[in-house]
């Protein structure tokens, strides 16, 4: 499923001040801790942590998906080759090439302190202690070809970073790209969430699509639902609700509108039996 929301620019100008401001505390936060703290260890923190949420979130949606209680009543439609899936593919192959581009670049320094004896493992290359210890020597012995190399070989290790977010977020992308959201019996379940069916207030069927094709004989309705906003988000936007509108398969409505009929009381949208 891809879902569209009907976001007035005011939201959409809310939600990037938001954004902003999360990201200019996180970089404040960072610069505070880059005084403590090395570039690689910060960066191996953030990686670990981002990694825990990808992997939670996606355990999370396979355990909402195979809960016995909570039956899964229609796929939402998704096109195959979706913006999410190209998005994974696109940043899984981008850094799995930045990886073999740096490792080479990488290398051939590698070799270099290898054989000047300035370093005993592959291993010593990611030390910040003995990579610090090393441009200081260099430094004091004003040894130009060692400090340069040093401080190549730092920046390319960060840049390995850069490429190891892109492979993470690339893997949760592929996955929600494979991976259609949901209408189950607990809620509407997207992106590893299930948002219950007290939240929303009323749906209504919207405009049908026909995508008839010797292998895929249907189409699908546009499903707009209507959601209660949360009280800071409701504060933030002067409105207690918001709208949301999926893509339902032509073959699924009548049993999504039935269901739908019994867990949100406002179902001007109800067709009956149809």
């Amino acid at each position: 499923m891809q879902c569209e929301r009907d976001i007035p620019l005011r939201t959409s100008v809310i939600s990037a001040i938001i954004i902003l401001t999360i990201l200019g505390l996180t970089f404040l936060l960072f610069s505070h801790l880059y005084k403590y703290y090395s570039a690689h260890k910060i960066l191996s923190i953030l990686v670990v942590i981002v990694l825990i949420f990808i992997i939670t979130d996606i355990t999370r949606n396979q355990s909402y998906r195979k809960e016995k209680n909570n039956k899964i009543i229609a796929q939402l439609v998704k096109k195959k080759l979706n913006s999410e899936l190209i998005t994974g593919i696109f940043m899984i192959s981008g850094a799995f090439i930045g990886f073999f581009l740096i490792g080479n670049n990488i290398k051939d320094f590698y070799v270099y302190l290898l054989q000047g004896n300035y370093i005993n493992n592959v291993f010593d290359i990611v030390n910040p202690e003995i990579m610090g210890n090393l441009k200081d020597y260099a430094y004091s012995n004003k040894d130009i070809m060692l400090f340069h190399t040093i401080l190549t070989v730092e920046e390319r290790i960060l840049s390995l970073f850069s490429f190891l977010f892109a492979l993470i977020f690339g893997i949760s992308r592929l996955y929600y790209g494979l991976h259609a959201d949901a209408i189950s019996q607990k809620g509407l379940l997207t992106k590893g969430r299930i948002h219950k069916w007290k939240d929303f207030t009323s749906y209504n069927w919207g405009k049908y699509y026909d995508l008839s094709t010797t292998k895929n004989p249907t189409g699908y309705y546009d499903l707009e639902l209507a959601y209660k906003n949360g009280k800071i988000l409701a504060y933030i936007l002067r409105e207690k609700e918001s709208n949301l509108t999926l893509k339902i398969s032509a073959e699924d409505r009548v049993k999504v509108d039935n269901f739908l009929h019994s867990v949100i009381t406002k179902g001007d949208g109800h067709d009956g039996e149809v």
